[in-house]
């Protein structure tokens, strides 16, 4: 059970002045102690400590912090509301393809500039399906098992500060310098494939990213193309 501190051990403001002198970086450790203390109205004499000077910079400092807090905030959301416009018209323009050819163009040249991304392509394992259209910009075919090797049983590969690979960009894979390799999953006829967007930024994509928006690009644009490719 907690007692109540008799009348002789409290501390004396001669003492905690005393105490104070002889810790003289005490609110500089502890500038906390400003919120619990009243700042003296006017400076009365030689070596009587501003108090309010303290305060007022601890305000101040609170201030900032909240300020850049707000502003870090405001500018990520507005960053989000435009990435998301991005993704809203890239979708527009994915479902208004009818040919495999206008949706190879839509892809390799209207998406990149409205993610502001340098390259993308579609990359198949062999597939007798996918064959016919291997000329067309943006489509390309691996050997059986790679996307393996690339993802594992990974949905997507985000890499930052790389150097492209040929099987995916072919002469522009040394622009390519940061990549997002998202795995689609289209119909058992067609074989393991990814979407792959590639930039020439080292930091456009990274691996702490989030792949939500993209990831809802890439689910319209497999639907788009199974669709497509199985017109006939």
């Amino acid at each position: 059970m907690m007692t109540k501190p008799s009348e002789d051990s409290s501390l004396t403001a001669e003492q905690v002045l005393l105490w104070l002198k002889e810790n003289n970086d005490f609110l500089v450790k502890y500038p906390q102690a400003c919120e619990y203390m009243v700042p003296p109205k006017n400076q009365t004499g030689k070596g009587v400590a501003d108090f309010q000077h303290y305060m007022m910079q601890k305000l101040r400092a609170d201030r900032e912090a909240v300020m850049d807090t707000t502003r870090e905030i405001v500018e990520i959301s507005r960053t989000n509301m435009q990435n998301l416009s991005r993704i809203h018209d890239a979708v527009l323009k994915v479902l208004d393809c009818h040919t495999i050819e206008q949706f190879a163009q839509i892809l390799t040249v209207d998406v990149c500039a409205l993610l502001d991304i340098d390259l993308a392509a579609f990359v198949f394992e062999t597939s007798r399906r996918v064959n016919p259209y291997v000329n067309l910009p943006g489509i390309r075919l691996v050997p059986e098992g790679t996307v393996q090797s690339w993802l594992g049983n990974r949905p997507a590969l985000l890499q930052s500060n790389i150097y492209g690979v040929e099987e995916i960009y072919g002469g522009g894979a040394r622009l390519v310098r940061s990549q997002a390799v998202i795995k689609l999953n289209m119909s058992t006829d067609l074989p393991p494939s990814v979407i792959a967007f590639g930039s020439r930024d080292p930091d456009m994509f990274n691996e702490s990213q989030g792949v939500e928006m993209v990831g809802f690009l890439t689910r319209v644009i497999e639907k788009s193309l199974e669709r497509l490719l199985f017109a006939d």
